[in-house]
This record gives C-alpha cells, sequence and structure tokens, in this order.
C-alpha cells in the first residue's frame, strides 16, 4: 500500500443495466433512470450525487460502464497522497446532533373522527413515515404502498386529499392520477405529486394527468402543508358552487357543462327526480342505484357540497316542491305527497319552514308585479 498511487475500487453488478443515452446524467442531482419493463422500488436520485461529490473531495475519479440486461460497472480512484498527519487513536464521546424528531409506525396517526383525511401513497417505508411525521396532529393520516393499492383505498375510502410518490411498483404516480380522475367517485379529490423527478417533463406529464400539486424530493415542509391547506381551503369555497339549490337551478337551465362535479350533482339529482313519489328512497337506494356504497355517496357530496346524502336527497325535493308551487296549480299537501315529504319523519318541519318562506317570498313578489303594473 505504501508504494501505490492510487486506490481503486471497483463495483460490479448483474442487474438491468443502464440505457447509453442516460448515462451522462445518472450523477445529476435527482435523476432516476426510468425503467417501464421492471417498474421495482426507486431510491430518490441522490445517492450517485452525493457519491461523486464525496469522491471528488477527495481529489478522485468515478466511472461508469453500463450494457443493458448485462450489468453495470462503477470504478472509484482515489489518490494515496501520504499526506494524513499520524496520530495515535483517541476515544472520544461525541453528542449526538440529530435532532428528536418522532417518526410514527405507519399505523399510529390517530386523529378526530372531523379531521381531513390524506391518503399517503409511498412504497418507500421510510419516506412515507417521515411524511406522516410532518402532517401528525393536523391530518388523519392513511398509507398504501403502491398505485394499486392507493386506487383501491381511495374509490373505499375517499380521503380528503391524496400525497402519492411518482416511481412506484405495481402501478405509478402517473397512471394512478390518470385512474383517479377517470372515476367518478374520486375525481374531486386534490391530489399532490412528492417526487426525486425534477425534469421539467415529469412536472408537465404530473399535470397533465390531474396533479393539483408538484413538489420534487427533498421538500420543504412548511411548503407541502400550506399547499395541502389551501387545496383544501379551495374545495371548501367551491362547496358554495355546488350547492344543492345552486345545483338545481343550473339544472334546470340545462346547460352544457364539461365541470366533472356538476355532472356528477346533476346525475344524482336526476335519480332523485326519478324517486320523488318513493317515500322508502333515501341514502341507501339512492347510493346503490349510483352504483356506491352508503359511505362513498357521502363523502363524495360532503365533499363537493358540504351536504350529506340524507339532506342533499331532502333539498332537492324541497327545490322540487317550490317548483311545483310556482309553476302548477297543486295544493300544498298535493305538492307534498308529490314529492314524498309529508310521509318521512323528520321533514315536517323542514317542509313548513321552506314553503312558509317561498309562500312569502311568492306573494310578495307578486304584489311587486301588481303593483308595478299599477
Amino acid at each position: 500500500m505504501k508504494h501505490l498511487a492510487n486506490f481503486k475500487i471497483r463495483i460490479i453488478d448483474q442487474g438491468l443495466g443502464i440505457p447509453e443515452k442516460e448515462i451522462p446524467y445518472i450523477f445529476d442531482r435527482f435523476f432516476q433512470v426510468e425503467n417501464q419493463e421492471h417498474k421495482i422500488s426507486q431510491g430518490t436520485g441522490i445517492g450517485l450525487s452525493l457519491t461523486k461529490e464525496l469522491v471528488q473531495l477527495m481529489d478522485g475519479t468515478i466511472e461508469v460502464h453500463s450494457k443493458l440486461k448485462q450489468g453495470t460497472t462503477f470504478t472509484v480512484n482515489l489518490p494515496i497522497k501520504h499526506t494524513a498527519e499520524i496520530t495515535s487513536p483517541e476515544l472520544r464521546v461525541i453528542k449526538s446532533t440529530i435532532g428528536k424528531t418522532y417518526v410514527p409506525q405507519l399505523d399510529e396517526i390517530i386523529t378526530p373522527e372531523d379531521t381531513n383525511s390524506v391518503l399517503v401513497v409511498e412504497d418507500n417505508t421510510d419516506m412515507a413515515r417521515y411524511i406522516a411525521s410532518c402532517l401528525q396532529g393536523k391530518y388523519k393520516v392513511l398509507f398504501a404502498k403502491n398505485g394499486l393499492e392507493g386506487l383501491e383505498k381511495a374509490k373505499n375510502i375517499i380521503p380528503d386529499i391524496i400525497i402519492t410518490d411518482i416511481m412506484m411498483p405495481v402501478m405509478d404516480g402517473f397512471e394512478l392520477t390518470k385512474k383517479l380522475q377517470f372515476n367518478a367517485n374520486t375525481n374531486h379529490i386534490p391530489i399532490v405529486m412528492l417526487t426525486s423527478k425534477a425534469m421539467q417533463e415529469d412536472r408537465f406529464t404530473g399535470i397533465t394527468s390531474g396533479a393539483d400539486a408538484y413538489l420534487t424530493k427533498p421538500f420543504n415542509k412548511k411548503e407541502l402543508l400550506l399547499r395541502m391547506k389551501m387545496l383544501i381551503a379551495k374545495r371548501k369555497k367551491l362547496q358554495k358552487v355546488y350547492a344543492v339549490n345552486a345545483a338545481v337551478d343550473k339544472k334546470e337551465k340545462k346547460n352544457e357543462t364539461t365541470d366533472k362535479n356538476l355532472n356528477f350533482l346533476n346525475t344524482v339529482i336526476d335519480h332523485i327526480h326519478q324517486h320523488l313519489d318513493d317515500s322508502n328512497f333515501g341514502a341507501t337506494e339512492l347510493a346503490k342505484s349510483l352504483a356506491m356504497s352508503d359511505s362513498q355517496l357521502y363523502r363524495k357530496l360532503k365533499a363537493i357540497s358540504n351536504t350529506s346524502t340524507a339532506v342533499f336527497i331532502r333539498k332537492v325535493r324541497l327545490e322540487k316542491s317550490k317548483d311545483f308551487l310556482k309553476t302548477s296549480d297543486l295544493s300544498i299537501s298535493e305538492i307534498a305527497y308529490a314529492v314524498a315529504l309529508t310521509i318521512l319523519t323528520g321533514l315536517v318541519k323542514p317542509l313548513k319552514k321552506n314553503l312558509k318562506k317561498v309562500l312569502q317570498d311568492f306573494v310578495s313578489n307578486c304584489l311587486s308585479v301588481i303593483l308595478y303594473l299599477i
């Protein structure tokens, strides 16, 4: 060793190999080789960049040779300078500088029932735990290890927001996002992509697939929390737009729309109108007619219009009764029976309250017209 000028380390594998066109970029920070044929668990894209920086700090070099389906060889050359000071080994107690941030287990996130829920789709357990520690105390956190599992959980649970990685086994984040946007049960859920793929093209792909926000790793905790807060706040503002009376009014005008949420509400209203005179048509029956579970429909309607299924049905019937009152010669009792309101327990008071107001407004408007004509 004393007469050697260089110390050489060679690491050889017989793995998938690296495409020749991507070799010049593998030492770039956050760059990852994308292999569509073998979707395996990926790292963060930091390791090789950090390795090269450390080698260069020691005035060394690192080279790579690779062939697809044959393997890869990394060669590290470090100069032996014989300039280190010769000293006797000394044992010293060093205090840890690692922060004491508590990183919870994946099944430990317990919050009140009314807390917003977030589904974290991430195949790297350590990263999933870190994300959970960032959200702890603010959200009810659920987990999925790949895109397929995330899709099934999203359809069953209907979370308030989804955080997903891109490079995952079985189904990647791009495909997951597209499927969530295509599904009527989940297309209202805001999606945040967290990924080490920092290329501008990847960012465009993420946004095109339907993601609402795109953050690169390592991400800033405050930025993540702020993005999530703003996306949920934006959804709550839109709930006024999708209120039952507004949705019914827009539907009556028969305006064509590409708004996926309004189209869903129109479908729900259609199903309720088809069963207006059926006093047994409630939340369960409506969910079945839409091929959804009770909880799926409840969470979907609650997320879009801030209204439970039972209240939504009640309001649609009341809106229809107002329409009958203004456009037909039916008596109040006939209208009530036509929309199956008086038979249902608990609906008599809201019926009287709403119809009384409608009558007052209607009479008031008639008087205004008469006075104007006079």
